[in-house]
């Protein structure tokens, strides 16, 4: 086994859970990271993307559009949507559906129709035509007695389930954390992620390589406008 493999096999799984970028190292040394960065545990709770506003980022990246190269290897594009089963598997993986219901072909449109529009709204064109019209989705507002008015998705089935994720999406703005889904702004990356950095600034999912990587670009791109430009 070469000395690199477990820290290979470990990126590979939290990309696939789809979680934050996460170093090895960082796990062994998040209480020192922590007081490194000055996070006290209010600080860090602040910074928790709540689950909710996680749901709405697993579904807007069900779409990967990454093209860069790592390690030499080339990161392939992925829909994870592709098909009216892979909808199926992706929303009872979440557990927005029941076992019975299942995706036809007018559930598969609504659903790109929906992820295109979140994307659209984090920061990203697309397909969507800025004449286009705002996607309007039904929901309803239930009082309980002994609990807080909630904002629930109208329809049943699939329709029901992905009404949850644009009912998230309502309720990521409400709570603030709406503005810390980012697009990073790597063009051959172009992977949502939530900003958990103290001023809410960041530009990059993974500093350390779509940073870098643009970094070094920018670099190379600045000497050699130098080069054709001799004073």
């Amino acid at each position: 086994m070469r000395p690199d493999s477990v820290t290979h096999m470990f990126r590979r799984l939290n990309e696939a859970s789809g979680l934050p970028p996460i170093r090895h190292h960082d796990l062994r040394h998040g209480a020192a990271s922590r007081e490194n960065f000055g996070l006290g545990l209010s600080a860090m709770s602040r910074q928790h993307m709540p689950a909710e506003t996680g749901l709405v980022r697993a579904f807007v990246n069900t779409l990967d559009l990454r093209v860069f190269t790592r390690h030499g290897e080339p990161h392939e594009q992925l829909d994870a949507l592709d098909t009216p089963a892979a909808l199926t598997r992706w929303l009872h993986g979440q557990d927005l559906i029941a076992d019975a219901d299942h995706a036809d072909l007018a559930d598969f449109r609504l659903a790109h129709t929906l992820r295109a529009a979140l994307r659209a709204a984090v920061g990203e064109a697309g397909d969507v035509s800025p004449s286009s019209r705002p996607l309007q989705w039904p929901a309803c507002v239930t009082i309980q007695p002994g609990g807080p008015p909630a904002l629930m998705p109208t329809g049943f089935g699939v329709e029901a389930g992905l009404g949850r994720i644009a009912v998230a999406a309502a309720g990521a703005v409400a709570d603030g954390t709406w503005l810390r889904l980012k697009m990073c702004d790597a063009p051959d990356c172009r992977w949502i992620f939530y900003d958990r950095s103290k001023p809410g600034r960041a530009r990059w999912c993974e500093p350390a390589l779509c940073g870098n990587r643009m970094k070094t670009r920018a670099y190379r791109e600045r000497r050699r406008e130098a080069g054709s430009n001799p004073r």
